[in-house]
């Protein structure tokens, strides 16, 4: 399948062809294609259509898979994952992934390369002012909001060339939703490409002018933000809402189901 940006001369950072995924017998991604330039790129759709299978293929944790993942023209497919993070992918996967008994302080000391890079603790602090009073908390304690920003932050400090953020907004309060947005635009500015994957059609568009509708382990459709949101009836259609800010109650949760 081509789409409109596939004629593009960029060199991709991320390029995925006929990428099939399964775990056992279950086959959850089937035929994906999809290609992340310097602009930013978000994968919607409801739950179970194989978004976080998608970041875990391409992080190489879990799923076996066929096809190609290339990054930067290196093929990631049969790589383990500590080899695929060095090369410069980072991961802020749904559901955050927080130490309970580690504090705020030590989860960034963890990945803290402490040698000079875009990303530093101070600057992770002076972005999320929020986390440097709590720095001392341990991850039991932090609310939602604050889990999401430590997430963010602690992938921020391996100074990724590409970052991978699955369902980021999911349970945040609006106005913590809107500094997230206003965070990843800043990462976007300084030249970071990211594959955003989100149920909330807003945030998407949000962030990304490029929207890839996923349903049932396929790409379904890439097209705009402005007119995947101006056309009610393909959101309908293939997201199941017929309303954008209705989207992100389609479900809590993102887990993938047999096809």
């Amino acid at each position: 399948m081509h789409f409109i940006w596939e004629t593009m001369t960029e060199t991709p950072v991320l390029q995925i062809r006929g990428l099939d995924a399964r775990y056992g017998t279950s086959r959850i991604l089937q035929g994906i294609d999809l290609t992340v330039r310097s602009e930013p790129v978000a994968v919607i759709g409801r739950n179970g259509m194989g978004k976080t299978t998608l970041c875990h293929a391409i992080m190489g944790m879990g799923p076996i898979c066929d096809g190609s993942i290339r990054f930067d023209g290196v093929e990631l497919v049969g790589r383990p994952s500590h080899q695929i993070a060095k090369r410069g992918i980072s991961l802020v996967p749904q559901g955050r992934h927080i130490f309970r008994s580690l504090t705020v302080e030590e989860h960034l000391q963890l990945v803290d390369q402490r040698r000079p890079r875009r990303w530093t603790r101070d600057r992770v602090y002076q972005v999320f002012p929020r986390l440097a009073e709590r720095r001392q908390s341990t991850g039991s304690a932090l609310s939602g909001g604050e889990q999401q920003m430590l997430a963010v932050g602690r992938a921020l400090l391996t100074n990724p060339r590409l970052l991978i953020m699955d369902e980021p907004s999911e349970g945040l309060a609006p106005i913590v939703v809107d500094k997230l947005v206003a965070t990843l635009q800043a990462v976007l500015a300084e030249g970071t490409a990211l594959l955003l994957i989100e149920q909330n059609l807003s945030v998407a568009a949000a962030v990304s002018e490029r929207l890839a509708v996923m349903v049932v382990g396929r790409i379904a459709l890439e097209t705009s933000a402005r007119e995947l949101l101006a056309d009610t009836d393909t959101q309908q259609r293939l997201l199941g809402i017929g309303a954008a800010a209705g989207f992100a109650a389609a479900g809590p949760t993102d887990v993938e189901r047999p096809m």
